[in-house]
Formats: structure tokens, sequence, C-alpha cells
């Protein structure tokens, strides 16, 4: 049967390839290069062209690989970028995968202040960097401001914790949670957004403090500080939207009604 009279694919199938190209290039192939050709892929899994085509538009859609019209599939680099997009559909969804990815973030934020703290004096120059930022979250007249030095603070101590599989995850959270906040879903779950938080600046001293004294439970303790500070409010939030059936999406011009929270419109 030809490639444009296939029948209808069963699902299975379809995840079968897809794990099974998955497996090729995590196995085989480096960043950069040429997948093999859809008719030698087909052959070697034992499907049709179309299935093997489908399979990499998959890949393509999460980051994996690059598909041009005329040209083999290319193995693309690993990037925070591509792991954020999964992350993103999910968090649009339910004002509760927000908190969960909060949370998740909070947790891996503990993990780098106690390693950061155990490898403080091989990384002088990064803390001077992170002094830096704290510097430019201090002075900041805004939120977008305080939230750009806030993530190079962040960014620069989960460097000092030589763990790039940290970093790395933790940059597609941020990119996950900072594409929320310019959506205008994030200003529903924490009101005066448009301000940078009271008390922010002298959380993360404390914690830049703790590193530099290579004490990694008083750094932990400092991070608990600040997860426990920053999300002051939100939870409260979150089940306000909840009651209300609210799904996300940015305020109404500035209106109550569908999307948005009483109190929250023009905060941002």
């Amino acid at each position: 049967m030809s490639d444009t009279m296939e029948p209808p694919r069963q699902p299975h199938l379809l995840d079968r390839t897809v794990q099974s190209l998955r497996a090729v290039i995590a196995d085989e192939l480096v960043p950069g290069a040429q997948l093999p050709a859809e008719a030698a892929l087909a052959e070697r899994f034992g499907v049709s062209r179309p299935t093997i085509r489908e399979a990499l538009r998959v890949l393509a859609g999460t980051g994996v690989v690059r598909m041009q019209r005329g040209r083999r599939a290319v193995v693309l680099e690993p990037s925070a970028e591509a792991m954020s997009v999964p992350l993103s559909m999910l968090v649009r969804t339910d004002p509760r995968h927000v908190m969960e990815l909060t949370e998740v973030q909070d947790a891996l934020y503990m993990l780098v202040a106690t390693l950061a703290a155990q490898n403080g004096r091989r990384h002088l120059s990064r803390l001077a960097d992170a002094e830096v930022h704290l510097t430019h979250m201090e002075q900041a007249q805004d939120r977008r401001s305080f939230d750009t030095a806030n993530t190079r603070f962040h960014r620069t101590l989960a460097e000092c914790t030589d763990n790039q599989t940290l970093v790395f995850l933790l940059e597609a959270i941020d990119i996950t949670l900072t594409e929320t906040s310019h959506s205008g879903f994030e200003s529903q779950l924490a009101p005066g957004q448009g301000r940078k938080p009271p008390g922010s600046v002298e959380v993360h001293r404390a914690i830049l403090e703790a590193v530099h004294s290579e004490s990694p439970q008083q750094a932990a303790r400092a991070m608990r500080s600040h997860a426990q500070h920053m999300r002051k409010g939100v939870r409260d939030r979150v089940r306000a939207l909840l009651q209300r059936g609210t799904r996300p999406g940015p305020p109404m011009d500035g209106r109550d009604g569908p999307g948005a929270v009483p109190g929250d419109a023009g905060t941002r």
C-alpha cells in the first residue's frame, strides 16, 4: 500500500516509534548529526514512512530534532527552552500546576543552597557576581527589573553547585514561570506584581551570607525562609481561583470577569 493510502495509525504504534527514535538519537547520534533517511528508519523499525514522519514531527515539537523539507532531520542540542515547552503547556491548564512547579523550584533551590555552601571557596568569583545581582535587586524600581536580577542571582548560585543538570532543570522551570508571568496569569495569583516583594532583598542576602560562610545547614534554612517569604499568600490566591472555577488567562482590560481576580487588575 502506498504512503498516501496508509490506514490510520494506532496511537501505541506512533508512541513506540517515537520511543525507538529517541533511543537511536540518545545511543547513536550527537547534536548536529543527521538521522538516517525516512525509508531506512521505516525498514529498521518495521513501520511505514508516514509513521516515521509523524514520529519525527513529535520529536521536532519537543525540540529534539529539526525538520526541513527535502532534508533529513537533524539532532538538536538539548536545551532548557525545549524542556520548558511541556511544562508551559501544563501550567496553563490549571492554577494548581503553577504552585506545584514553584514547589519543585523551591526544593531544587534548597539543594542549590546546600551544594553551593559546600563549594563556596571554589567559586569566589561567582559569589562576587551573585553580590552584584543582589545589589541590582536592591536598586530595582519595578518588578520586572527585580525579577531579572533575581533570576541571575539564583542561576549564579546554581552554577556554584558544579551540577549542570541542576542548572539545566532550574533554567527550564524559570523559563516556564517567566512565560506564565508575562501571559498575565501570575498577576492573578500574586497581587502587587508591579512592585518588588518587600523584604525580599534581606532573605536573599541571608542566603548569600550562609553560602559565603560555607554552612550548608544555614544556607538551607535561609533558602527555606526565602521560599516561605516569596510564596506568601500565593496558595490562598490559588484556592480563590479554584473556588471561582477560573482557568488561566490574562486579566480582561482591567475589569473583573472570567480569568481575572478582584483587586488584581492593573497591577502589572
